[in-house]
């Protein structure tokens, strides 16, 4: 029996978290804040070191073909049966075939990425990273027969975890945050007096936020009358959110009632900062920690001590 070398046969190579996608996502409710690991599975020729591929250029190319095309990005469904996406040279806007419009968005036309869908899911994104993969790796000319593609989202921890959906846009941020409407889907951990409470997590999101998906704004970023920080802004109201970037300028009208007013920051560690300082008027004589994360890795941290004495 002859003995296989490596040449003579294939191998597959899988990576269950090469990347995020913290992207925001149209829905009928307007932008929604998403967080995405993506999976990929590559088969092909072993070569003369028994790899498919070398992993480092294999995670450079995937990192940096995620981050050209998808990443801290508005994903625009292209066939909605309500809205349109118009591009002119390098604009790109956002807003309703009909006259008025509840939503409307104008940015860089490298902040909008085109979906030719009626509506957006994770199988539908997984389609696409799918697509910029191959074409990434054949430019690479790796020797890739098969790609698999997968996303998943965090699995919550013992108990039921709460999940808070925003978008945001950092406006002086110098990397890919400051694009406004890109978002994060994060999870976050409540400790009172040093044990979990899955209460104020559960009033943090239903109370605070409505339970729904938000927007988050900086007092500057907000044209026209604000409102109290730490709350979302007045039901039936308009809001018009706009800023400046060296990338361009963004502008975007959406329903009050889905932002909320940061003090100054939208960063997650002043977020962090905010839903502590919220809990801990609630409970003054508590010791309260906040630990919220930022897509599904990395986060803020606010740890407040009693306000007053017993």
């Amino acid at each position: 029996m002859s003995q296989l070398t490596h040449q003579q046969h294939d191998g597959t190579l899988f990576i269950d978290q090469v990347d995020l996608l913290d992207v925001g996502i149209w829905t009928d409710q307007g932008p929604l804040g998403s967080t995405f690991a993506v999976k990929v599975q590559l088969t092909g020729p072993l070569d003369h070191m028994g790899f498919v591929c070398d992993f480092s250029q294999t995670k450079a190319i995937i990192k940096t073909a995620l981050k050209t095309h998808l990443d801290h990005r508005f994903l625009a469904p292209i066939k909605h049966p309500h809205y349109t996406l118009t591009m002119h040279e390098e604009r790109a806007s956002w807003h309703s075939r009909k006259a008025a419009s509840t939503y409307t968005f104008t940015g860089p036309a490298s902040s909008v990425y085109a979906m030719d869908a009626t509506h957006i899911t994770p199988t539908l994104i997984a389609a696409e990273v799918k697509m910029i993969l191959a074409q990434a790796f054949a430019e690479a000319q790796l020797a890739i027969t098969t790609l698999q593609v997968s996303l998943s989202e965090d699995s919550p921890p013992p108990g039921d975890a709460v999940y808070l959906r925003y978008t945001h846009g950092i406006s002086a941020h110098k990397g890919l945050c400051h694009r406004m409407w890109h978002g994060h889907r994060s999870k976050v951990l409540v400790m009172r007096n040093h044990e979990r409470s899955p209460a104020l997590e559960r009033y943090l999101q239903a109370e605070l936020f409505a339970g729904q998906g938000f927007h988050l704004a900086e007092p500057g970023q907000i044209k026209g009358r604000l409102w109290q920080p730490a709350t979302l802004g007045p039901a039936k109201q308009a809001c018009t959110i706009a800023y400046a970037t060296p990338d361009g300028t963004y502008e975007a009208v959406m329903p009050a009632e889905q932002v909320f007013l940061m003090d100054q920051h939208t960063s997650v560690e002043a977020l962090a900062w905010t839903l502590a300082h919220q809990l801990q008027v609630l409970d003054p004589l508590a010791t309260i920690e906040v630990r919220l994360y930022e897509g599904l890795a990395k986060g803020g941290i606010c740890r407040l001590r009693p306000t007053t004495s017993p």
